[in-house]
């Protein structure tokens, strides 16, 4: 029993961290920094995100790890419509936290502070593909209360 709580309290913890940062950049950090000259703000942008993909994969490793726990010791079918449901969305977050984390989002970046055209569109697509890992996220949560409430 003690390794399910601590394994669900780490869950928790990571999650929180995970979609926190990931609504403090959306909703604090990028929306400040729109004032700001554009190669400052790739800068600032640029080292925040680098800050952050390292705490989110670490969140994002120990969410699969306790949520592979957790469900071993819920005795969970993989038959369940909501597991599998939840399992394919954090597939698709990983794979957009990636495409995002080491392709999109750097090439962004790296085309800002050099002042190329192909900047702006980047940082659009990397914008976009960040905001539909954060609302995958928020879902993967509602289908987690939904599967611990026993929907």
């Amino acid at each position: 029993m003690e390794v399910y709580l601590a394994s669900v309290w780490v869950h928790l913890v990571a999650v929180m961290l995970w979609l926190g940062g990931m609504l403090f950049l959306t909703v604090v950090l990028v929306p400040v920094l729109r004032g700001v000259d554009s190669r400052l703000r790739a800068h600032l942008v640029d080292a925040a995100g680098v800050r952050f993909r390292t705490v989110g994969w670490i969140c994002l490793g120990l969410l699969v790890l306790t949520g592979a726990v957790n469900v071993v010791y819920r005795g969970y079918s993989l038959r369940s419509p909501l597991l599998a449901a939840k399992l394919v969305l954090v597939g698709v977050i990983l794979v957009l936290s990636f495409l995002h984390d080491f392709v999109v989002g750097p090439r962004a970046t790296e085309a800002m502070k050099m002042g190329r055209e192909e900047g702006e569109r980047l940082r659009r697509v990397s914008s976009a593909i960040g905001r539909v890992n954060m609302v995958l996220g928020l879902v993967v949560v509602a289908l987690g209360v939904m599967l611990v409430r026993g929907y």
